[in-house]
């Protein structure tokens, strides 16, 4: 978790979160939309509140995508796609209902296998 926390910019983690000027607080805040604008694109749920040095900020769609797709080239992930808008909605308001903060989750639970698979071959975890 330590390598997470440790990112100038990232989605939260679990046990963090956002408080809203309302009196509640975002775990997870994103958009539902098309990877790209080429036909036959998947859809991604993309984050768009991010730790930004340790501050918490709703950026822009464009630029969240551009970030969780650096993510996933930087540590060798994917997350998740699905084949239409209604489909990817579908999982949004599913990981809503469940207390949010999965993409955060599924980033922490991607590092704690490679420092898993890292540590079964003598190397050093991050």
């Amino acid at each position: 978790m330590t390598y997470l926390k440790n990112l100038a910019v990232r989605p939260l983690l679990p046990g963090e979160k956002r408080d809203n000027k309302d009196g509640t607080y975002s775990t997870q805040l994103g958009a539902t939309e098309y990877e790209t604008e080429e036909p036959g694109s998947p859809v991604m749920n993309v984050p768009t509140l991010w730790s930004v040095d340790g501050q918490y900020v709703e950026l822009p769609y464009g630029l969240s995508v551009d970030l969780a797709l650096g993510l996933e080239q930087k540590l060798g992930i994917k997350f998740p796609r699905y084949s239409n808008l209604e489909e990817g909605a579908a999982a949004s308001k599913a990981e809503s209902a469940a207390g949010g903060g999965t993409i955060g989750q599924f980033l922490l639970d991607h590092v704690r296998k490679m420092d898993e698979a890292r540590r079964s071959m003598g190397g050093a975890t991050r």
